[in-house]
């Protein structure tokens, strides 16, 4: 093998290993592949109940990724709570602060670079960008300082943003449009690199063209630089940090810079609740799936063996009743029924006797609780 098949095998190796990234197990993925996104679950190749490996195409202009993550804390007119219930489609949730505070003994609210929500200097969250946590942490400060009559009117009107579909196709096609020039020169780097490169050094040899080649490399890789500098500044000129941090890493080699367009697609979709994004970007069997599994888990919830104190349990699940019934009138508009989601199912055979209502697993011995979700299973009729 010659250096530069050598070189060349070095290259695609490191590029597919860019394919695979660690996620949050609690994250909702969508990867395009082609004309449509199919949706990945972190952990199905690997993972633990924290974060699992999650795959792109080795394409680049066939890939992309749009991340959405449930909300990483409840909230009520009393107080926040570092915990939300619903993991649909999972058997244990990820870790959790488990933090409680009233707005009426909050002192101070802060946010971190590393995304972190602090209130009176603990954690409450850390969440997936530094514009998500400042946003939270402008939220959680507004609350403090109202009346607590005017707390509810404030959390129902985030809950509906997080919900509205419209304001998704918005952020989407608007990030489309300031990536193109991204996307374009992502494109023209990887046909350099692994189309045009490899057939000048085949047809004209390695050492006479070594360096027309690496110097397109460079200008592509650098254009490339520019131009995401350029859109991200234009979608979020606030987040310098994060535009920093962001430019070093597709900086860092031109494998990295070839997803420049998943990079400036990071964090632009946490504001929006998961079910949104599976609604607008999956469809058929898939998407009724999803829709069910999210129903069901909001109103049946894993079992909590680490319940807080009282007030904190009545933050969740003041919560989760006003995301429920925003899920379920987002369900509706999709044309899901969700009385017809909660139905009792058909028994799978005649001893059958009860059957759980989240996982939908059924039962022919006497049991109190399904033995997966710790949910309190229902009577099957006869």
């Amino acid at each position: 093998m010659s250096d530069a098949q050598t070189l060349l095998l070095v290259v695609v190796v490191f590029h597919l290993v860019h394919c695979f990234e660690w996620v949050r197990a609690d994250a909702v993925l969508f990867v395009r592949l082609g004309g449509r996104f199919v949706r990945q679950r972190p952990g199905d190749l690997v993972g633990n109940r924290e974060a699992g490996f999650t795959w792109r195409s080795p394409l680049p202009p066939l890939s992309g990724a749009i991340v959405t993550v449930p909300w990483r804390f409840s909230v009520s007119p009393d107080g926040v709570y570092g915990f939300v219930a619903p993991c649909p489609e999972r058997r244990e949730r990820s870790s959790q602060t488990r933090l409680h505070a009233e707005f009426e003994t909050m002192n101070t609210v802060e946010w971190t670079a590393d995304g972190d929500v602090r209130i009176d200097g603990a954690v409450l969250a850390r969440l997936p960008s530094e514009a998500e946590a400042r946003r939270a942490r402008d939220f959680i400060a507004d609350l403090a300082e109202m009346p607590r009559a005017r707390r509810e009117g404030r959390i129902l009107s985030e809950i509906g943003r997080a919900f509205d579909g419209e304001r998704f196709d918005e952020r989407l096609a608007a990030i489309d449009r300031s990536g193109r020039p991204v996307r374009a020169a992502a494109h023209v780097l990887f046909a350099i690199v692994f189309v045009i490169c490899p057939l000048v050094s085949w047809r004209l040899g390695f050492g006479r063209c070594w360096l027309p080649m690496f110097a397109a490399v460079g200008t592509a890789w650098l254009a490339v630089g520019v131009l995401f500098h350029r859109a991200h500044r234009s979608l979020d000129p606030a987040a310098k940090r994060e535009r920093r941090a962001a430019l070093m890493t597709l900086m860092v080699t031109p494998l990295s810079a070839m997803r420049a367009d998943e990079r400036l697609r990071q964090g632009r979709f946490l504001a929006f609740a998961p079910l949104v994004a599976a609604l607008r970007l999956s469809g058929g069997a898939e998407r009724r799936g999803y829709v069910e599994a999210t129903l069901r888990d909001l109103r049946f919830p894993l079992a909590d063996p680490e319940a807080g104190s009282d007030e904190a349990r009545s933050i969740e699940a003041w919560f989760r009743l006003r995301w429920a019934r925003a899920a379920e009138a987002l369900a509706r508009e999709a044309g899901v029924e969700p009385d017809a989601v909660f139905e009792a199912p058909t028994p799978d055979e005649a001893g059958c006797a009860s059957y759980c209502p989240r996982c939908r697993d059924q039962f022919t011995t006497d049991v109190a609780a399904c033995d997966r979700c710790g949910v309190e299973v229902h009577v099957l009729a006869p």
